[in-house]
């Protein structure tokens, strides 16, 4: 066997680390790829040591049998000589397959592991801690994080884009939101949507009106904004009594 072979299984046994990482490091379905690499790098390594460490620790425990990770240096060494041929000729097709079943395992096991931390994070806001928080100031916007007067019922969102040379205000309801690779503003899904040109404003003295008496509605459910496209943004947090 060749150099590829010491590679590969290397990469297999380092593999539950970075699926952990993956699904940690996941929010919204947008991977966080702006996490700095050696944060990353850090945990998992330590995810990867733990979970082979419980994993070896309950399959000894089934199979009452001592584990020896001698013949696993030898083949993580490439060093072919007689040690080395010795190992792979002890090597049975039962052994490989109980090896697969038991990566398998612990991959799906990793994965697992993130999304259920990743979920306890969001669900009691633990991001608002140092350790956890992401570095996205546009998500713990976006989620209420700012306001101070507990947890805002929704978040109304003014945008203003030009179309034509003419610019349009678009207000509605944020529904969702899209981040991009570097943790920016991708998109906006809004409803109850509504725009109007930008200099029909309401005058200073003039009494607050109905919006839909100054706003057209746009019709469907869900109407996206391109962040890309948009000239200033307006965010609004509403308190539901």
């Amino acid at each position: 066997m060749n150099i590829a072979f010491p590679a590969l299984l290397i990469f297999l046994l380092i593999l539950p680390g970075l699926i952990f990482n993956s699904a940690f490091y996941k929010i919204e379905n947008i991977p966080l790829t702006y996490v700095p690499f050696t944060k990353k790098t850090i945990i998992s390594a330590v995810v990867t040591l733990i979970l082979h460490t419980i994993g070896l620790l309950v399959l000894t425990s089934i199979v009452h049998h001592s584990l020896s990770v001698k013949p696993l240096l030898v083949l993580i060494s490439g060093v072919q000589g007689k040690e080395y041929s010795a190992v792979l000729s002890a090597l049975t097709m039962g052994q490989l397959f109980y090896s697969a079943i038991y990566l398998l395992i612990i991959y799906f096991t990793a994965y697992i592991c993130g999304r259920f931390f990743r979920l306890l994070i969001i669900q009691f806001e633990l991001d608002r801690y140092p350790i956890f928080e992401i570095d996205s100031p546009w998500y713990y916007l976006f989620k209420g994080y700012e306001w101070e007067d507990g947890k805002p019922g929704g978040v109304q969102i003014a945008a203003i884009l030009e179309m034509s040379g003419k610019c349009f205000l678009y207000v509605g309801i944020l529904q969702n939101f899209f981040l991009n690779s570097d943790g920016n503003i991708d998109r906006l899904v809004l409803t109850n949507a509504m725009r109007r040109k930008i200099y029909k404003d309401k005058k200073p003295d003039e009494p607050k009106t109905d919006l839909s008496k100054r706003f057209y509605p746009i019709d469907g459910n869900y109407f996206v904004l391109k962040y890309a496209e948009v000239k200033n943004l307006n965010v609004q947090f509403i308190k539901i009594d």
